[in-house]
């Protein structure tokens, strides 16, 4: 088996048993804050609030001068995979 296969075979498995995780999730959240414990292992759901900034309005709104000292680059590398 070629790494890409590798790959995309592990990421099918990952896939399938985020799905679950996320099912077991949305439950404990419905079931709503505090912890739940288990025989190995205990959750804990809380809830929180954030706030974020509408990047395209600040950008209406500073100049590019402004921007040019508020605005840092970060650059990575993805891998990406793709069915054939």
């Amino acid at each position: 088996m070629q790494i890409v296969d590798q790959l995309g075979a592990l990421n099918a498995q990952i896939s399938a048993l985020s799905e679950q995780a996320e099912a077991i999730k949305k439950i404990l959240r419905q079931s709503g804050a505090g912890e739940y414990r288990g025989e190995v292992f205990r959750a804990v759901v809380s809830e929180r609030s954030s706030s974020r900034i509408d990047s395209a309005k600040v950008r209406k709104i500073l100049t590019d001068e402004q921007l040019a000292e508020v605005v840092s680059e970060v650059r990575s590398t993805s891998v990406s995979l793709f069915d054939l």
